[in-house]
């Protein structure tokens, strides 16, 4: 594949670029949100401190400083949803400077659509490749990876000690439920089967308050909601090797299921569109994807001793009915998003992804005393 550019960009400003950008965010619309101006803006604002910082210096107490991005910097994004090239392309744009995508070969039909919306200007100094380049590693200042742990250790043992290396390993995302209501099972339904699952924000464990009883009777609500939500918004088809990992987890928890009271499977009929499975363990594990989800009880608290050791794993955490003093609960997780059910896999334009700034990330300072 051939890079969409490789020519240098005349210099333009922060509010220029944002300008052009705010101009060709249709394709990026069902990941990002609708994009203006003022919000971009409005990030560089608070994670910059001020939204000239990137073409000017700023007096900061008894020096100026400028942030400089990074560069060149190198995106290493994922193919399970376009969710991670969007936002870093969007952020790229932000801080300006070269850029280099290497991007899944999978998926190739909704990602580079979103290269090939951006303004002319705005792609020269943006270059992308499926397969990638040695050099770019070599010449890269900052590395942004994505992806499972193969696929970061693949990239750190090819990366120099004086690059800068950012990393954003698989997450899995969980529910808390504290009452049994119809919005409840309609957000899940949602939160579960948008994307077929594969972005880290989608939830595959649900944690409920109440006795075994309750857990049953909300398993059965879910199932119904799910089938409501496919029927409605159909998964994407699956490959070969998804379907043999759905069978096999269903496999694995019927056979459980017959000869302990500790499980139960709810699947749908006919097809491999989604799997429910109780487990009476509050241990979190992550699940195969494509709509298959856990139903656990509530521990008292959430730490590595009543979850197990993907505690520190969690990306977000749905909560309904949404209280802020549920917070607390959640002692010993850091770096994660706390949202209302039916808002896992639309974050904010603001978020802290893995509690990084992304704009931050991307940017170094100079400083004049």
């Amino acid at each position: 594949m051939q890079a969409l550019v490789a020519v240098p960009s005349p210099h333009m400003n922060f509010k220029q670029r944002c300008q052009l950008l705010e101009k060709s965010t249709f394709q990026f619309t069902p990941y990002t949100g609708k994009l203006k101006y003022s919000t971009l803006k409005k990030l560089c604002q608070y994670e910059l401190g001020n939204q000239q910082a990137l073409d000017k210096y700023i007096r900061r107490g008894n020096i100026s400083s400028k942030a400089i991005p990074n560069e060149p910097i190198l995106h290493i994004t994922s193919g399970n949803t376009p969710h991670s090239t969007s936002q870093n392309l969007i952020y790229a744009i932000m801080v300006g400077g070269k850029h280099y995508f290497k991007i899944s070969s999978k998926n190739t039909e909704t990602i580079l659509p979103l290269f090939e919306s951006l303004h002319p200007e705005l792609r020269k100094n943006i270059q992308v490749e499926t397969k990638l380049p040695e050099r770019w590693i070599k010449q890269a200042k900052t590395i942004v990876i994505y992806g499972n742990q193969e696929t970061a250790k693949h990239f750190l043992g090819k990366s120099i000690p004086q690059q800068r290396i950012i990393i954003y390993g698989n997450k899995i995302s969980i529910a808390c439920i504290f009452s049994q209501k119809f919005k409840a099972y309609q957000d899940l339904a949602k939160d579960i089967c948008l994307f077929n699952q594969q972005s880290c924000l989608a939830t595959q464990n649900i944690y409920i308050k109440g006795n075994t009883e309750n857990i049953i009777s909300f398993g059965k609500h879910l199932a119904k909601n799910l089938d409501l939500f496919l029927k409605e918004n159909p998964p994407s088809p699956l490959d070969a090797q998804e379907i043999d990992a759905i069978s096999q987890f269903r496999e694995k928890f019927r056979f459980l299921e017959s000869s302990n009271n500790d499980y139960k499977l709810w699947q749908s009929e006919k097809s491999s569109d989604w799997t429910i499975v109780y487990e009476n363990s509050p241990i979190l594990k992550p699940t195969c994807l494509n709509q298959v989800v856990y139903l656990r009880p509530m521990p008292s608290d959430f730490s590595n001793k009543t979850i197990g050791k993907h505690l520190n794993d969690i990306s977000s955490i749905t909560i309904y009915p949404f209280k802020k003093k549920i917070i607390s609960q959640f002692k010993e997780v850091s770096g994660v998003r706390f949202c209302q059910t039916g808002k896992a896999q639309n974050p904010s334009f603001f978020w802290h992804n893995g509690g990084n700034s992304p704009l931050q990330s991307l940017i170094t300072w100079q400083d004049i005393e």
